[in-house]
């Protein structure tokens, strides 16, 4: 067990590799989000490491 890991019964929750979001972005970012950039994420008490892949919305 790693800091942010969660332990379940089995058969209760899927692992995944990937999260969907919808993001708003401030008007005073400081730097630019860009296609497969670099990203860190907080999840629970888990930092984790990823990039960003920007997909076209369909409502």
């Amino acid at each position: 067990m790693k800091r942010g890991n969660v332990l379940v019964e089995s058969g209760h929750f899927d692992q995944t590799n990937i999260i969907d979001v919808s993001l708003k972005t401030v008007n005073d970012l400081q730097y630019v989000l860009k296609q497969r950039g670099a990203i860190k994420v907080h999840i629970a008490t888990a930092e984790v490491y990823g990039e960003i892949v920007f997909l076209i919305a369909t409502n």
